[in-house]
Formats: structure tokens, C-alpha cells, sequence
């Protein structure tokens, strides 16, 4: 039942606040590149007259390709769901694969009541749920991350055959890597916490499963070296900062580590305008990060150490980052949301171990659950991420297909302070621009080109009204006017 839920809330997201749309460049990216891959291809060709078609975070190649920018890990977990016409549900089926597993992993450390609670947390999480619902690659490499551990565990406590279930691991730790690669520090936690404890054993468990991880992984890594050769010409290049193949449009160059701008000073504010943000979003909760504290007090704590290690790494390494990630309120911090529950499970239960508490510590809970369901979320979190949330909303398609366009290219007016319109047309082209209506940036330079490079369609300027709630279709003449049908509507 919980994990039927965590799928359903993350659907009603999904559908209901995001219009099963991509809306923050980096998913418009993901789910462009999906729709190559469901196509059976690994790029598509640059389109002619390429500046009237430009997307933040897509690479324009001057070699010829379009294609995202971003390691394919995503793309390829959307793009089964793309080429059977349900790309829609590919999300909210990771984040209830990666409940299971969150759930199955605590079952093996600990039992199955800690483990359902700290599942519920989990599920529940609201930054969880929006990122679930976004086409965002932090669902989709917790589900690999945690799937990677659970086979991992298996393998160790010999659930199931250890060679396979090291092979899985590996599997899923390849793809989580080819999904967030910078993400993978959260594998450090446990992973320091094994070196501490147990180094003989450790040493005898790596020669056993070492050999079936890297097997396992070495699938994926061939297609991540094969995959940055083909696009950018160098077996260690990637679309985070490439120097070979360059794009013809703007590409956000991302870097890490204190600069002359990002100081320890900037970073340390960021990083606290973060936490700030990810204490409410968690959990939902006033306080998320309240019984964290207790996990400390109860038996086992080696595994809470491993669990407040990788929340710090994640801390740090973002603090690094010149950019906020405020996007889905602390979206970097995703990693840590297992950890987060996972802590707070431990700490409620050592709480509530003593009678006098357990009254308090049910209606403390009782209280923050209440306060997000009726405060926290619909006062803030729904109206924020239901209107036009980062410039994008179904309205542009709305409007032409009730206006019956047919053959039509719609040129979208996207310049500043909304460049981010454009996101709105660009969401529902296909990656070789054969849609009956097609859409294109408005921009004086670029329409002479499309009106030759597309002399058989009819060019149509959208003009927003009421701040994008509705609008009009102008049709633009041209010389070829006999080549073109009439425009429908206004």
C-alpha cells in the first residue's frame, strides 16, 4: 500500500500540478533526449535556421547533432515510457521502485517497523514528491543509488545467489552514475563506515564481490566512454564542460570550488538559504530535522554516523557549486532525503521507547503532518509549482489546437525576462520538427529563414494575453504566400 501510494501521489504531481510537463530546462533536456532515444537514435540532426530553435541546456553541435547536455541516464529511463506513449508514468514508477528499495534495505539492517516508518517519511517527502512529478534526474538516481545498495545487501547477506545480486549492484550503480555522476558521493558514507569497523572483513568481502561490481557496471561505462566519443570527441569529455564538438548555442559551463565570486562566504550563505528551504520540504514538516538528533542515542549507531556522513557530503559538495539548485526548493539535496528519513525514523522510535514520551512524540507528529497538509502545502508549495511554474505551462498548445492549426509553425516571443517561454513550444516539438505544429523562437533575424527553410507551412506568431492565461495567432505573410493555407483563428 505505501508503495502504491508513493507512485500515486508522485501521478497526481504529475498531472495535476506539472500538466505532465517538463518545466526546468534541465528536464526540458532529459525528455528531449528521450524522445531520440525512443526514436531508435542517438542524436537528432541540427534543425535548419538552429538559432530560432534554441533551448537552454540542449547542445546545438557544430558538427551537426542535437541532443541534451547532461549524462543519458535519464533519457534512457524515460524513453521506454516515450516510445510506448506512457513517458508520463516513467517517474512516478521510479520513485515507487526506489520507496521499495529504501524500504527493502532498512528491512535487512534493521526490521520492519523502522523500516515502514522511515518508508512513510520517505514516501511522503514533499520535495520528494515534486522532484518525483518533475522529469528531474534526482528521482530517477535515488531509484538506481538505492536499487544498487539493496542488491548489494543481498549479496552480503546472501539472499539471493551473491554473484548475481553483486552483478545487479553493479548494474544499478553504473546507472545511477550515468545518471548524476556528482551524486554518487552518497556511497561514501557507508562505505567509510565499512572501512572503519570491519577491515578484514571488508578486505574479504571486496575480493568476493569486487570483481561481479565492476562486471556489472562495465556495460554502462562502456556506453558512458562510447557515448562522450560519439558527441564530443574525446572518450573523457561530457556535456557538464566539453571542449571539443562545440555547441553553436549558449551551453551553460558548470564548475565547482571557490572562485573570485563563489567565496567560502557567498557558499556558506547559500548553503544555509538551502537548509532553510530543505527543512520544510523533507518532510513537510516546521522542524524536519528534529529527531535526527535522537537516531544518536539508539543502539546500531554506526549506521546513523554512516547516514549523517553522507547528508554532510552532500552539504558539501553543493556548497561547492556557484549555483543554489533552488529549484524544486533544495533539489541538490535529494541524495540525503533516504538518510534524512532514515534518521528520523530511528529517533522517533528511540523516543517513544519510553512510555511517558509516546503520547508527546504521536502528537508532535500528529501536529507537523497537520500543518502540512493544510498549511505548508496549499498555502505554499501548490501555488507555487501550479502556475506557470518557471515560465511553462500547456496554454501555447491549448490555444492552437483549439484554434485547429494545422501544418503550422508558431514563432513564441521568449526574449528577456522571458526567455523561458519558449520552454512552453519547445516541450511538445519532436526532435525533427514533423508535428503538425511546430514552434520556434519569435526573433526578427530568424524568420526569413524559416519562412524559406519551411515554405510550406503557415508561420504564425503567438501574442500572450492576461500574462500568458490565454492568446491570439497573428499570421507573418511572406513572398510564398500561394504555397501556404490560410491561418485558422485570429
Amino acid at each position: 500500500m505505501l508503495i502504491a501510494g508513493a507512485a500515486l501521489l508522485s501521478a497526481v504531481v504529475q498531472f495535476s500540478i506539472f500538466d505532465d510537463l517538463p518545466h526546468v530546462s534541465d528536464a526540458t533536456s532529459h525528455v528531449f533526449q528521450a524522445r531520440i532515444f525512443a526514436g531508435g537514435h542517438l542524436t537528432a540532426p541540427l534543425p535548419p535556421c538552429y538559432d530560432a530553435f534554441y533551448q537552454h541546456n540542449v547542445v546545438m553541435s557544430s558538427v551537426g547533432m542535437w541532443h541534451t547536455k547532461y549524462f543519458p541516464g535519464q533519457a534512457l529511463w524515460l524513453a521506454p515510457g516515450f516510445a510506448l506513449r506512457f513517458g508520463g508514468l516513467m517517474m512516478p514508477l521510479g520513485w515507487a521502485i526506489a520507496t521499495w528499495a529504501f524500504i527493502t534495505i532498512l528491512v535487512r539492517l534493521h526490521d520492519e517497523s523502522i523500516a515502514l516508518l522511515a518508508g512513510s517519511l520517505f514516501a511522503l517527502s514533499p520535495m520528494g514528491l515534486l522532484l518525483a512529478g518533475s522529469y528531474m534526474s534526482h528521482t530517477t538516481f535515488l531509484m538506481f543509488a538505492l536499487l544498487a545498495g539493496e542488491r548489494l545487501l543481498a549479496g552480503i547477506k546472501n539472499v539471493t545467489r551473491p554473484a548475481l545480486s553483486w552483478g545487479m549492484a553493479g548494474l544499478y550503480g553504473g546507472f545511477a552514475l550515468l545518471t548524476r555522476p556528482q551524486d554518487m558521493v552518497i556511497f561514501l558514507g557507508p562505505g567509510l563506515l565499512l572501512l572503519a569497523l570491519r577491515p578484514p572483513q571488508l578486505l574479504h568481502l571486496l575480493r568476493r564481490s569486487l570483481p561481479w561490481l565492476l562486471l556489472g557496471a562495465a556495460p554502462v561505462l562502456v556506453c558512458l566512454l562510447l557515448w562522450n566519443h560519439t558527441l564530443y570527441g574525446d572518450w573523457f569529455s561530457g556535456g557538464y564542460n566539453f571542449n571539443t564538438n562545440h555547441s553553436l548555442t549558449p551551453i551553460i559551463r558548470d564548475s565547482i570550488g571557490f572562485t573570485a565570486i563563489h567565496t567560502p562566504k557567498r557558499a556558506l550563505l547559500f548553503t544555509l538559504q538551502t537548509l532553510w528551504r530543505f527543512n520544510q520540504a523533507a518532510l513537510g514538516w516546521p522542524l524536519s530535522f528534529l529527531f535526527i538528533p535522537f537516531a544518536l542515542l539508539a543502539d546500531r549507531k554506526s549506521w546513523g554516523t554512516a547516514a549523517l556522513t553522507s547528508i554532510a557530503l552532500v552539504i558539501a559538495l553543493y556548497a561547492l557549486f556557484p549555483y543554489q539548485g533552488f529549484e524544486y526548493e533544495a533539489r541538490y539535496y535529494t541524495p540525503a532525503l533516504p538518510f534524512i528519513a532514515y534518521l528520523s525514523a530511528r529517533g522517533i522510535y528511540t523516543l517513544r521507547s519510553g512510555n511517558k514520551l509516546r503520547s508527546g512524540i504521536s502528537a508532535l507528529l500528529a501536529a507537523f503532518y497537520l500543518h502540512g497538509a493544510f498549511v505548508y502545502v496549499p498555502t505554499y508549495l501548490w501555488p507555487k509549482y501550479s502556475q506557470d511554474y518557471e515560465q511553462v505551462s500547456p496554454v501555447l498548445e491549448r490555444t492552437a489546437r483549439a484554434m485547429k492549426l494545422h501544418n503550422a509553425l508558431v514563432l513564441v516571443p521568449s526574449e528577456p525576462p522571458d526567455d523561458f517561454r519558449y520552454s512552453s513550444g519547445f516541450v511538445f516539438n519532436d526532435p525533427w520538427l514533423r508535428k503538425d505544429i511546430i514552434y520556434a523562437r519569435s526573433r526578427d533575424q530568424s524568420l526569413e529563414c524559416l519562412i524559406e527553410a519551411f515554405p510550406n507551412r503557415q508561420i504564425l506568431r503567438f501574442h500572450p494575453v492576461d500574462n500568458w492565461k490565454s492568446g491570439s495567432f497573428e499570421p507573418i505573410t511572406h513572398a510564398n504566400e500561394n504555397n501556404r493555407a490560410p491561418a485558422n483563428g485570429k
